[in-house]
């Protein structure tokens, strides 16, 4: 069920990405006429206009793999909003859903506690991105550095396993740095392809015997890619 949500949505990801490089790719590497909106926001051939300041927006889907002691995978779907503020600087706030994923075996079993390992929870953040967002004329490539900052919001009932122990609380510190390469499609629009490092704080129940505690908090962190179409 799992690869088959992955797979669909990969789908309509890149399905849009490819409607809208269509135009661009057809006159050979951005060589043809550019789109109308393209003329306005970079505003002449000495690069970008400071006065005029246009909306951007993002949808990202990516896939991280938990690492250290108490572990998950995630699958994250983000969308941002924000504006460019300047030819290689993006700020906006933006959220989504991410599902976590333990498949590690737990030797633990109360009947009394209903432990789970699929959970469910909404990311908050403000993101900053930093990138030469101008068509360069020696590079159709561009690289990026990404930084979401928030918070993650625990929505499911469950109880989510985690390695040794298991979620306690449903609120959490959520930081998400990225750094990759934008591929222009045309006008303002763009696919980009990022390696991730996802990093959340939780208070992890741990168990010993047939106790347990609760005392510290503990740090989730996973390494993954993510795949974005912005607009």
């Amino acid at each position: 069920m799992k690869r088959t949500i992955i797979t669909s949505i990969l789908a309509i990801v890149i399905g849009m990405a490819a409607a809208e490089a269509q135009p661009y790719f057809r006159h050979g590497h951005g060589s043809g006429p550019r789109r109308p909106q393209h003329e306005t926001y970079y505003r002449g051939n000495n690069g970008y206009h400071s006065s005029f300041v246009p909306y951007k927006g993002f949808l990202e889907l990516g896939y991280a793999a938990g690492i250290g002691d108490n572990r998950a995978d995630r699958l994250d779907i983000l969308t941002t909003h924000g504006l460019q503020v300047s030819s290689n600087t993006f700020v906006g706030i933006g959220g989504g859903l991410s599902v976590s994923f333990n498949n590690d075996e737990y030797d633990r079993h109360d009947d009394y506690y209903d432990y789970h390992t699929t959970g469910v929870s909404i990311p908050l953040y403000v993101d900053f991105r930093f990138g030469n967002v101008v068509p360069s004329r020696s590079s159709f490539v561009q690289p990026f550095f990404d930084m979401k900052i928030g918070a993650q919001f625990r929505v499911s009932d469950d109880t989510l396993v985690v390695g040794r122990g298991y979620y306690d609380g449903t609120n959490s510190f959520y930081m998400s740095p990225s750094v990759g390469i934008r591929i222009p499609t045309g006008g303002k629009s763009a696919v980009n392809l990022a390696a991730t490092y996802n990093l959340t704080t939780h208070r992890i129940a741990d168990w010993s015997g047939n106790s347990y505690y609760c005392d510290e908090v503990k740090g989730l962190s996973s390494f993954g890619v993510r795949l974005s179409f912005e607009w």
